[in-house]
């Protein structure tokens, strides 16, 4: 076992030269070798610093994502490993990963203090505060950039066309009610032509005075069916085009979702 443990030794420095002196591929072999040893089955901290050593080699062959992973490995056996933390936050500046390389270099500051660290982590929020504002910098260009699409397409010049609708019978004018009228008006005349049209008030009549008194009892509770419930009155009047144009109404550019989309004329204020 003793003589495994030096040759396990000698093959670990030879991998570390085979780094220093730029040979990073044949590094990179030689660490994932000595990973594959049964004499790391118990001891985690070396696995630990191997995984960080081939992430190094992995990183100095471009292999970013890689050493990463070898890095995470590595704070799995040690969650204590300084180095390990410090290595991944490095990958993520190259990966522009800025708010993980923050969080890696703070807990490697924790783990191990030194004036570098505080340093890489300084440049580190710098980054990330300067990407930030570049964001919302564009952000806000693409958000300018559709405000002036919406109002070059909606300007006085090139007016939205209204879509056309079959209309439907006018539940407003059935009921002998303005569409402005409130809830209270719209019951009381419903209640009123119900009366006048049910079929029990017309028994005496003819029956072609029956059947035109049997249509518009139908027509006026279909119309109030429509107006009684908020909803069904909002879209009927949006969808309708009674008492407006037949295009999207002004409540549905009320929102301030679909401000941009008003055409100017829509619009409060000056347009």
């Amino acid at each position: 076992m003793g003589k495994d443990i030096k040759a396990f030794e000698a093959e670990k420095e030879s991998a570390n030269q085979l780094f220093q002196r730029n040979q990073w591929r044949q590094a990179q072999t030689q660490y994932t070798k000595l990973l594959a040893s049964k004499l790391l089955e118990r001891n985690v901290l070396l696995r630990a610093v191997l995984h960080c050593n081939r992430a190094a080699a992995s990183k100095e062959l471009g292999q970013l994502r890689g050493a990463v992973d070898d890095c995470t490995t590595a704070l799995k056996l040690n969650p204590q490993y300084g180095r390990a933390y410090l290595r991944r936050g490095r990958l993520h500046m190259q990966l522009d990963n800025l708010t993980a390389a923050v969080t890696d270099f703070e807990q490697a500051l924790h783990c191990e203090p030194n004036p570098q660290t505080e340093q890489e982590l300084k440049t580190a929020r710098q980054n990330q505060r300067q990407g930030s504002n570049q964001q919302q910098q564009q952000q806000q260009q693409q958000q300018r950039q559709n405000r002036r699409q919406h109002e070059q397409y909606y300007s006085y010049d090139n007016p939205p066309r209204p879509s056309k609708r079959e209309k439907g019978p006018d539940h407003y004018k059935l009921l002998g009610v303005e569409q402005a009228s409130s809830a209270d008006d719209i019951k009381k005349a419903y209640r009123t032509l119900a009366l006048k049209y049910h079929p029990d008030k017309c028994a005496a009549d003819t029956p072609a005075q029956k059947a035109e008194a049997e249509r518009k009892f139908k027509e006026v509770n279909e119309a109030y069916a429509i107006l009684s419930d908020a909803t069904k009155r909002q879209d009927y009047d949006r969808q309708s085009g009674v008492g407006a144009s037949c295009g999207p109404s002004a409540a549905y550019y009320s929102s301030a979702n679909h401000y941009y989309d008003m055409p100017p004329g829509y619009r409060g204020g000056i347009s």
